[in-house]
């Protein structure tokens, strides 16, 4: 009776748990949809850039500003990689915990094994949440850079059309 007891509450626990960490993958996910529009975003202001350097030879500020932005994109694209790779990692996690709370319903006699495999996944999840939010760290760096770079590109674009008639 006892460990019938111990199990519904063990399986309440997991599903509460899981209840939580949903919500969290579900906004990773978004927020990687966010990241690669950012990314395919600058990519094209790089592309636009750099044909305005084309016809203008005298934006040197410009081509280093380009520069900064093309390495800024690579850190960009690698954050973003970990990240997926984390996203990833957490829905497996949520998928085995799934698993185990399935497994929970059905065999409540060994309730206490898979309680000690819900604690070394939520390990596991904890691992993986510092992993990604060392990532966002990283990316948040990133576009501070990138709001720096886009004044000065700003700037280096008014300087040129101030050379030209007419613009």
């Amino acid at each position: 009776m006892f460990v019938k007891i111990a199990s519904v509450i063990g399986a309440l626990v997991v599903l509460g748990l899981l209840g939580m960490t949903v919500p969290t993958t579900v906004q990773l996910t978004k927020l990687d949809i966010g990241l690669r529009s950012s990314l395919s975003s600058t990519s094209r202001l790089v592309n636009i850039e750099s044909t305005i350097i084309q016809k203008n030879k005298s934006l040197q500020t410009l081509i280093q500003t380009a520069a900064s932005m093309n390495r800024s994109l690579q850190i960009t694209d690698a954050t973003t990689a970990q990240l997926q790779k984390n996203i990833a990692s957490i829905n497996q996690l949520n998928a085995d915990t799934l698993h185990i709370n399935q497994s929970i319903g059905t065999d409540a006699k060994s309730g206490a094994a898979n309680l000690g495999k819900i604690a070394s996944s939520l390990q596991q999840l904890g691992s993986s949440m510092t992993s990604l939010q060392q990532s966002l760290s990283a990316l948040d760096s990133v576009v501070h850079q990138d709001v720096s770079n886009m004044a000065q590109m700003k700037q280096a674009t008014h300087n040129m059309n101030s050379k030209v008639p007419g613009v």
